[in-house]
């Protein structure tokens, strides 16, 4: 610890003043190393605050500013102390410091027009746009990140946050391979009995799962769905291809194979994001996307597995080739929500419900018994058994789907409040455990340690008060959902 201190008093970078960095580490030494001894690990913390300043280079400036700033000094502690995937970002990335200065003196998220208006700039005339968005992505997480360490903001609008954050790179790298294929094989174009000359065909991209739902954690992965109008071929508007014309089907797979490829490339310094595309049809191999019709005759045929039909129930179009491709997107409405979920009995869903809990220990706050995704399962069922007639539940969102089923007097109000405010909290401590980086990414930490990291995280007092809370939390929503399948 002595070691760490006579560091933390040395400025890195020898053009700058080690003897005014000593003295402004005195200033705060008293207050730093108090709010450090009350931390769970403090070992820990002290070693991540050497790790941190030891990144962003110029200490003398950083403890001036926690001189003066009280709350600052008392955040990066805190950070320190319990979030090792933000202390990694800020390790990782020294440029950061302006960042992490801004995410300590401002007093709110980020906006969705502000990160559009940096991620603009960022990219204008990008040459290596993956790495661009990896930096984005990092800096963003860094702001979300602190404001969630804060307490200051709910897990709702952290959410909201971190799905604008994956919406904007998906769409940025969905706009540059869209561009590269189009200039090589022209527009997809549908030819019908109706039009013998044909129309644009556009191309949709559905995002699925949390993103869909608008509520990803830190480390979700992305679940997509690709689209395109109908069956046809390429048409080039300047009369002339370089690669030749190609199936919209070929365009659309083309597409969706590039923009997984860049997403999931894994980096020196990380990976933008695991891309799933599990909700798709079983044609031959290489295909990635499906076409509008085809996805009505899924739907409308029964094929549909019922986990398939529940993932579709947060179906959210998150990029258009054009105005036109809206049609591939109003499928959802068109089928999934016009009764094809009538059919779906309560034994049914009890047989998903049990198969995606094999396995999950009774820590999982994701999978286990009355889980955050046994909550998910119950609001998309009750959505496909009665949004046909209730368009309130024709929602993505879970918590807005819950809150629609009070309102429509589907489920009792007290019961809807139970399962939202148990969603909430527990939703919160899996962020707190993305925060953490702990191995596993949904189970309460066995560890006593780790358990009052948690909650020193998460505002709770302690570790054991944290771990009653969730398996309470769990309890009464199983409970809650069993007499909601049982009564309907």
């Amino acid at each position: 610890a002595f070691g760490h201190l006579q560091e933390l008093a040395t400025e890195p970078i020898g053009m700058l003043s080690s003897q005014r960095c000593r003295h402004f580490l005195a200033i705060i030494a008293p207050r730093l190393l108090a709010e450090i001894g009350r931390t769970p690990d403090p070992d820990t913390a002290l070693g991540n605050l050497v790790l941190v300043s030891r990144s962003l280079g110029a200490r003398g400036t950083l403890w001036e500013l926690l001189s003066g700033h009280q709350p600052s000094l008392k955040l990066l502690v805190r950070l320190c102390a319990c979030s090792d995937y933000l202390v990694r970002i800020l390790v990782d990335h020294p440029g950061m410091v302006d960042e992490l200065i801004d995410s300590l003196m401002l007093d709110r998220l980020p906006t969705r027009p502000e990160m559009e208006e940096e991620l603009s700039g960022l990219c204008q005339g990008a040459q290596d746009l993956p790495a661009i968005l990896l930096g984005f992505k990092h800096a963003m997480h860094l702001r979300i990140g602190v404001r969630d360490i804060l307490g200051k903001e709910g897990i709702d609008r952290i959410h909201r946050a971190l799905s604008d954050v994956a919406e904007l790179i998906l769409q940025r790298l969905v706009d540059e391979q869209w561009q590269l294929l189009t200039e090589r094989h022209g527009l997809p174009w549908e030819i019908s009995e109706g039009s013998p000359d044909g129309r644009a065909c556009g191309v949709t991209v559905l995002a699925l799962g949390k993103l869909g739902g608008q509520q990803p954690n830190y480390h979700s992965d992305l679940d997509v769905l690709f689209l395109y109008g109908a069956d046809g071929h390429t048409r080039s508007t300047a009369g002339k291809t370089r690669g030749g014309l190609i199936s919209n089907r070929s365009l659309a797979s083309q597409l969706a194979e590039r923009v997984i490829q860049q997403a999931t490339r894994r980096w020196p310094l990380g990976q933008l994001y695991e891309l799933d595309t599990l909700v798709r049809p079983q044609l031959e191999q290489g295909v990635l996307a499906w076409s509008r019709q085809e996805l009505l005759e899924f739907l409308k045929g029964g094929r549909a597995e019922l986990w398939q039909r529940l993932a579709l129930c947060q179906a959210r179009p998150v990029w258009l080739s054009d105005p036109a491709a809206r049609e591939s997107a109003d499928v959802i409405t068109q089928r999934l929500w016009g009764g094809s979920g009538r059919g779906v009995t309560g034994q049914a869903w009890r047989r998903h419900r049990e198969l995606n809990q094999r396995g999950a220990t009774p820590n999982n706050l994701k999978r286990a018994a009355g889980g955050t995704q046994e909550v998910e399962m119950a609001v998309q069922w009750l959505q496909l058994k009665y949004a046909a007639e209730h368009a309130g539940l024709r929602t993505p969102s879970t918590l807005a789907g819950l809150e629609a089923l009070g309102e429509d007097g589907i489920v009792p109000v007290d019961v809807v409040s139970l399962l939202a405010d148990n969603y909430r909290l527990l939703r919160s401590v899996e962020s707190g455990l993305r925060l953490m980086n702990t191995p596993a990414r949904h189970d309460l930490p066995d560890q006593p340690l780790w358990l009052s990291r948690l909650a020193l995280l998460t505002g709770h007092p302690g570790g054991e008060q944290l771990r009653l809370a969730c398996h309470r939390a769990l309890e009464t929503s199983r409970q809650a959902i069993q007499r909601i399948i049982d009564g309907v």
